[in-house]
């Protein structure tokens, strides 16, 4: 039997690293294109993703406000068993994305400004 805590510990912990981190071979590219490109502009839009990176990996933050729609893939062999099923697994899946959303924190209600007073 799969424990259903450790489940919803790990499903955090995955949903922070997704927000905050950049694979090294991407950012080894990012680096690189900051060393070789000529365009004033485009040099200073790739230097400015740089530094943005590293404040949001020092602080432990989202990399940017739009961290996109969480989802999740779970295969389930035929015969595994998870505490409480998969309607149990689903609930832990949505309580970690809660709790990730609050954490990190991740951008919790995407709204067109011309609405932004509704919630004032």
């Amino acid at each position: 039997m799969i424990p259903i805590a450790p489940l919803q510990r790990t499903a955090e912990v995955l949903m922070a690293k997704a927000a905050i981190e950049i694979p090294e071979d991407y950012l080894a590219g990012l680096r690189h294109c900051a060393d070789t490109e000529k365009g004033e502009l485009s040099a200073f839009v790739i230097q400015a993703m740089l530094e943005n990176y590293e404040a949001a990996e020092e602080d432990r933050r989202a990399m940017c406000g739009d961290t996109g729609v969480p989802r999740w893939y779970v295969k389930i062999r035929q015969r595994s068993a998870i505490e409480g099923g998969p309607v149990a697994l689903e609930a832990a899946l949505r309580r970690a994305t809660a709790t990730a959303t609050h954490d990190v924190p991740l951008q919790t209600q995407p709204r067109a400004p011309a609405l932004a007073h509704r919630s004032q």
